[in-house]
């Protein structure tokens, strides 16, 4: 079995993709469930770990990125890649199916000339789901975490990839990006206030 990056009709297609999933996680609406073929599958987003960017001044490119629990830098950063369009990574935390906690890296190359790809890196270690069951292998402390890993990259590419854009429709995107725009403002004006 061959994993192949997949291929997007557009940079800025996946761009409002990450968009999506950042706002369903940020208005704690991350629960979607999509129906494939006869079977109902849920995905449980849950958390935003970061996000990182490009801004284009003068035909130089340079990098904008946060990551962690620090409100502001994530609201700012958020914020200032939702005006410059220019997002290419993001960090989430997911539940799908019997997965539970799967922390995925997904990265795209913002490529504005060339086909966009994006590719998903995993951390295993922050994985708590049935993969790591006695059932499957595991013991509490002997765990493989190789092979954990390469199951996790075959979930991630194989299941989870292909069915983004489907459980993610972009028919509303315009309005969800001016609304989750407002909201991060409104948000940051808060934090900055009570500084």
């Amino acid at each position: 079995m061959v994993i192949e990056q997949e291929s997007y009709p557009s940079n800025s297609y996946v761009e409002e993709i990450f968009f999506s999933i950042i706002d369903k996680i940020y208005r704690k609406k991350g629960k979607v469930s999509i129906d494939v073929g006869n079977k109902k599958l849920d995905f449980v987003l849950s958390r935003l770990d970061s996000v990182k960017g490009r801004t284009s001044t003068s035909g130089s490119l340079n990098s904008v990125s946060t990551q962690g629990n620090d409100v502001i830098n994530m609201l700012s950063t958020m914020s200032f890649l939702l005006e410059t369009e220019m997002l290419s990574d993001i960090t989430i935390a997911l539940s799908f199916n019997k997965n539970k906690n799967i922390t995925l890296s997904i990265h795209t190359n913002n490529s504005k000339t060339n086909p966009t790809l994006i590719s998903v890196d995993v951390y295993e270690k922050q994985y708590s789901g049935y993969l790591r069951t006695k059932a499957q292998g595991f013991k509490n402390t002997d765990i493989d975490f190789q092979k954990l890993r390469a199951q996790l990259l075959i979930i991630a590419h194989l299941e989870i990839i292909p069915l983004v854009p489907k459980a993610f429709p972009l028919k509303n995107y315009s309005t969800m990006k001016g609304l989750l725009n407002k909201k991060i403002i409104n948000d940051l004006g808060n934090e900055l206030s009570k500084m």
